[in-house]
């Protein structure tokens, strides 16, 4: 497993919107107050494409996209990439990739949750690299940050951590909040042990979306 460079001090973040920009709320003003907290810690960030944009169900066409990761995954200048959003279409821009190319440049870690499966996959199998299943940038604007959230912080700069489950999770069905109001964690958190026994797994863990994960299956982009 190749581990890639992780965030230092002061370093250089490459935002990229390869599937839904933040183009709406509460996602447009989250990521503004993440921007503006990050620089205010002393980061640099490097925007690649509109990542406020919107163009039939994603940021920009597909094209577009794809070339714009490309491009923060080859700069020099740029430390870590994060994704501003999850959505449907990512998938899309996979044919405009070429893993085997990427593999000419230094390891570029990278962060993103949801659609972004389509990213955090074929990184983590084509270039045999760390990849993170975390929280998409904006998350960050938020005014109270969970424990969940700042670990994912910790863990990209380098960080190991002991991740426990949630006492308490955000249900489905809320009032309407403020956009950056912090998660509102009333629903009481129950694990099902499907196997109904204690279970002890080793290994590594790869996170994504079941759904997609299906669809790469039998794909040039499986990797394996």
């Amino acid at each position: 497993m190749n581990i890639p460079t992780f965030l230092p001090d002061n370093g250089t973040i490459g935002l990229v919107a390869p599937s839904f920009g933040a183009n709406k709320e509460p996602y447009t003003t989250r990521m503004k107050a993440a921007i503006k907290k990050f620089k205010e810690k002393g980061y640099k960030l490097k925007i690649f494409g509109d990542i406020f944009g919107y163009k039939m169900g994603a940021s920009d066409k597909k094209e577009s996209r794809a070339k714009h990761f490309i491009d923060a995954y080859k700069d020099k200048e740029v430390d870590i990439i994060w994704s501003v959003g999850g959505g449907e279409l990512m998938i899309e821009i996979l044919p405009f990739i070429n893993f085997e190319e990427l593999k000419k440049y230094p390891k570029k870690l990278y962060i993103g949750y949801s659609d972004n499966t389509n990213l955090t996959i074929p990184l983590l199998t084509h270039l045999e690299m760390l990849t993170v299943y975390g929280y998409n940038f904006p998350t960050f604007g938020l005014n109270e940050l969970d424990e969940s959230v700042i670990n994912t912080l910790k863990l990209v700069k380098g960080n190991k951590i002991i991740q426990y489950a949630s006492k308490f999770h955000e249900p489905r069905e809320l009032k309407e909040k403020r956009p950056l109001d912090p998660f509102t964690l009333t629903e009481p958190t129950k694990w099902i042990n499907l196997y109904e026994k204690d279970t002890k797994i080793e290994g590594r863990l790869i996170g994504g979306v079941m759904d997609i994960l299906l669809h790469h299956l039998g794909t040039p982009y499986k990797g394996f």
